[in-house]
């Protein structure tokens, strides 16, 4: 995503003045921020166009240049959220702040010609906070919104949004937000818009349950087959209840305390696979699980090896 570009070392020495560049929608609903007070020495004159019309599918950018020092200013169409916007025409405001809060600006404008049609989701909580969003190529079958449930919980895959009828009509959300973390569970509301390269757009919006994480990190430890024979190969593992996120280490020890072989993997499943040549007897499995909270839960349990 491109939102700055790189500043020209023409400069002359003087009082330092702060340059602020900021992009509005038609109707003056600020869209991104390409600089904001930036240092430079060497005052503007003013701002010239060099690419006052330009189309995003294609790769293309709105450039601009600051006369005097030489900063060139790109936009590729891109706002704050990191999504494409809808074709019209843009402005760019740029502002420059001398030392002793004098401000002077231009205003400049862009337009925005958008080829490509193109499928918002957006994830809303109950407070109305954007916790997730995904911009895709819309649907050559487009359906309108359909969810793969009404209530889901995190250990269960997440939540996939359906919006057509082609195999890859279709964008999954993990529970996560934009900080890495998990979402907490309540209510949320999906809104799907479908943008046409016209400028047209259709909007659905369907409400959603995230349920409870469970309490623990993970509620029991299984393990089988138990008696296992070492000519099986492996041993699986199973944390119940431990969701897709968590972080899990730890190795299989003899009776006497000695690490036979690490164990390590993430979520719920895993499988240990038995050493050649290992002898038959009792061994002990030593596991360690993290979730994304950071909440540790460890629990130990025997198993026989047959030869």
């Amino acid at each position: 995503m491109t939102l700055s570009a790189t500043i020209s070392p023409t400069a002359t020495v003087g009082a330092p003045l702060h340059l602020s560049v900021r992009v509005y929608s038609p109707s003056g609903e600020l869209v991104a921020v390409l600089f904001s007070q930036l240092g430079i020495m060497s005052a503007p004159t003013s701002v010239s166009v060099l690419n006052g019309a330009f189309l995003p599918d294609e790769g293309d950018t709105g450039r601009l240049m600051i006369d005097g020092p030489g900063v060139p200013i790109i936009w590729s169409g891109m706002s704050q959220g990191g999504q494409l916007v809808e074709s019209g025409s843009y402005f760019v405001l740029t502002e420059i702040e001398d030392s002793f809060g004098k401000v002077e600006s231009w205003t400049t404008p862009l337009a925005v010609i958008r080829t490509q049609e193109t499928v918002d989701v957006e994830i809303y909580n109950s407070a109305g906070e954007l916790v997730w969003t995904r911009q895709v190529p819309a649907s050559s079958s487009p359906t309108g919104l359909q969810l793969s449930s009404e209530n889901f919980a995190l250990e269960q895959g997440g939540l996939t949004v359906i919006y057509g009828n082609g195999p890859s009509d279709h964008v999954s959300w993990d529970g996560s937000t934009p900080q890495g973390r998990s979402a907490a569970a309540g209510s949320y509301l999906v809104k799907l818009t479908q943008r046409g390269a016209d400028g047209s757009k259709q909007t659905f919006t369907k409400a959603v349950s995230l349920l409870s994480a469970p309490d623990n990190v993970f509620s029991s430890l299984l393990l089988g087959p138990n008696p296992a024979l070492s000519s099986s190969g492996s041993l699986e593992i199973r944390l119940v209840g431990a969701l897709p996120s968590t972080s899990v280490s730890g190795g299989v020890y003899n009776l006497a305390g000695e690490l036979i072989s690490g164990v390590s993997g993430s979520g719920g499943a895993l499988s240990w696979e038995i050493p050649k040549g290992i002898s038959g007897g009792i061994y002990i499995l030593r596991l360690s699980a993290r979730d994304a909270s950071g909440r540790v839960r460890s629990q130990a349990v025997k198993f026989s090896l047959l030869r």
